[in-house]
């Protein structure tokens, strides 16, 4: 059974920590950070995992980009 899974956050800290806890076979993760560079070696940590990976840089407390994305 696949599962998909939204964490915001995942370029650091718990965000992060969340994002490599589920990342596995069957499991899709829509991930946002603000760091480009910290987001992507999460989206490659959590593909090798097996998790299939969507990433955007975008900062949660902006509403709009949030809603558009």
């Amino acid at each position: 059974m696949s599962k998909t899974i939204l964490i915001t956050g995942a370029s650091s800290g718990i965000g992060k920590a969340l994002a490599l806890a589920y990342a596995k076979p069957n499991i899709t993760l829509l991930i946002t950070g603000r760091n480009e560079t910290r987001l992507n070696e999460t989206v490659d940590k959590c593909q090798i995992q097996g998790a299939h990976v969507t990433a955007c840089i975008v900062d949660v407390t902006e509403k709009k980009a949030m809603h558009e994305w």
